[in-house]
């Protein structure tokens, strides 16, 4: 439609535009935008907002990474919707944004994937940034009339010897906790560790603990939220991962001793007291390394120390099912898909029954 000219309430001549069109779901809406000092600027703003609105799969990617974009942040976490936009800001646009997002073939997606391949970038990264780009043009087959989605028509990336080095778990015994957590570190830290280690919490579970969380009586940890960043020094609560993740876990005694200890130190008596007061998660990686190189340790993060945990609860003999429940798994398979090469060893005890009863006459 054209655009207008009109007069402002300062006697200053503008225009705008008005304008129909159908969105996605096929309802017919009217638009009206005023303001511009040109037609020409009208008429441009116009043209962008159809091809954002109705969409084509002659629209770029950009356009489209854009909608996906406004679609997600109504249907997602916040933090989810940020590294969804982190990834495509960071490694696809640049490649893509100005492609229209037909003419995106499968061998241009894996040439794109070689490139990565080729700066070095981690295996585990590069298949997060092609799950994203994969969700975005699935997005385009139904909503945009795109024929096919060229990302899954590429071949995958596959988990080679450097994958499997980069996702190998890293843990720490038992053991060698008892003497990290002696290294001399200061009583928040302490509890924070602990607390980590011995519960397998995620560190933005623990991080959002408040002495309501806490029951000495019962000896169990209630985790019904988690953090989100702000600005990177600042967090707030929401809620956790997934519905699984609200989950009430068992302290054994020297955690419940160590958080009754901490409680009192730093003086945290109301129940919506915050247990810890970390400024970023960087501090605790930080001197998570630190306390592991005075004892000679080998380095891992904060987040390994749910690992560590996963992994003395599998060499203890608990059945996934209560890994899962533990870590607060959404189903079985994540946990299986992280732990099960730590069942190789109880697979062996099994057989080795299995054999003794054989032989049992």
């Amino acid at each position: 439609m054209p655009s207008y000219k009109y007069t402002n309430a300062a006697g200053r001549i503008l225009w705008f535009c008005s304008f129909y069109y159908q969105d996605y779901s096929g309802k017919r809406i009217k638009k009206k935008k005023q303001g511009f000092t040109t037609k020409r600027e009208a008429d441009a703003w116009e043209r962008d907002y159809l091809a954002k609105k109705t969409g084509s799969p002659s629209m770029t990617f950009s356009q489209l990474a854009e909608n996906y974009l406004a679609d997600a942040a109504a249907r997602v976490k916040p933090t989810t919707a940020q590294e969804v936009s982190k990834a495509l800001h960071r490694c696809i646009l640049p490649t893509f944004g100005d492609m229209p997002i037909d003419t995106i073939t499968p061998a241009a997606v894996r040439q794109w994937v070689n490139d990565l391949l080729a700066t070095g970038a981690a295996l585990g990264s590069i298949a997060t940034y092609k799950n994203v780009f994969s969700r975005v043009m699935r997005f385009a087959c139904r909503f945009y009339g795109l024929a096919s989605n060229p990302v899954a028509a590429a071949d995958p990336v596959k988990a080679s010897a450097r994958m499997q080095e980069e996702k190998r778990i890293r843990v720490w015994t038992q053991e060698q906790f008892a003497r990290f957590i002696l290294s001399g570190l200061q009583p928040e830290y302490i509890a924070l560790f602990s607390t980590l280690f011995w519960t397998g919490a995620r560190v933005g579970e623990v991080i959002a603990l408040t002495v309501a969380d806490i029951d000495f009586h019962k000896k169990e940890i209630s985790i019904t939220k988690d953090v989100e960043p702000l600005d990177g020094r600042r967090y707030r609560a929401q809620t956790p991962k997934t519905p699984a993740s609200i989950r009430r876990v068992s302290m054994p005694v020297q955690l419940a001793e160590i958080l009754r200890d901490w409680i009192r130190v730093s003086e945290a008596v109301r129940p919506s007291d915050m247990l810890f007061h970390f400024k970023d998660r960087s501090s605790a990686n930080n001197m998570l390394h630190e306390g592991a190189a005075r004892v000679g340790l080998p380095a891992i993060s904060v987040h390994d120390l749910r690992h560590s945990h996963a992994s003395m609860l599998v060499h203890l003999g608990f059945a996934p099912i209560v890994i899962r429940d533990r870590l607060g798994h959404k189903d079985i398979q994540t946990t299986l898909n992280i732990y099960s090469h730590l069942y190789p060893s109880v697979a062996d005890t099994v057989a080795a029954r299995l054999s003794a009863m054989n032989g049992m006459k």
